[in-house]
């Protein structure tokens, strides 16, 4: 998605919407406030999802990893950043294009190597033993982080803006 609207009309984008990286920020910051508090008060953890009858959605995980990602101000500054320093509107879509799928291709492999090492059974088994722990201090965290992102001076705007 970042490379997306990196490649196709970033420029276009923020001259009708000027305030695009504020808006981004606000949802980012909104996002990780919710994503915060429901982890840290998600329960006592004690039953899995595949031990709740229907519970279990997979696609309910995609969306909330795509707006997860989506929102993620940090990367949208990144990816942006790339694109805008680095890469360059005198690169043709080709080179464009590759190092977009460059860009996509090293995140999907680096969170492809995290979920494999947090699904390992030893470590996955040691993390569910102290889940109550983990939620909490990863929804206090990310709570925490979502009040900052909020409060900060359009702390995401691009330099010149």
């Amino acid at each position: 998605m970042h490379v997306a609207y990196a490649i196709f009309g970033l420029t276009l984008v923020l001259h009708f919407i000027p305030d695009l990286f504020s808006y981004i920020r606000i949802a980012g910051a909104c996002s990780l406030v919710y994503l915060g508090l429901s982890t840290a008060f998600s329960g006592s953890g004690t039953e899995t999802a595949s031990q709740k009858v229907g519970a279990y959605k997979p696609w309910r995980h995609y969306a909330t990893a795509f707006l997860t990602n989506s929102l993620n101000p940090k990367t949208s500054i990144f990816v942006i950043s790339l694109y805008t320093q680095v890469i360059g509107v005198e690169t043709s879509l080709i080179g464009q294009l590759g190092w977009g799928a460059f860009i996509s291709l090293s995140h999907f492999v680096w969170f492809a190597l995290v979920a494999g090492f947090m699904s390992a059974q030893r470590v996955r088994g040691w993390i569910l033993a102290k889940r109550r722990l983990f939620n909490g201090v990863t929804g206090a965290l990310l709570t925490l982080f979502g009040l900052l992102a909020f409060m900060a001076d359009d702390a995401v705007r691009p330099p010149g803006k």
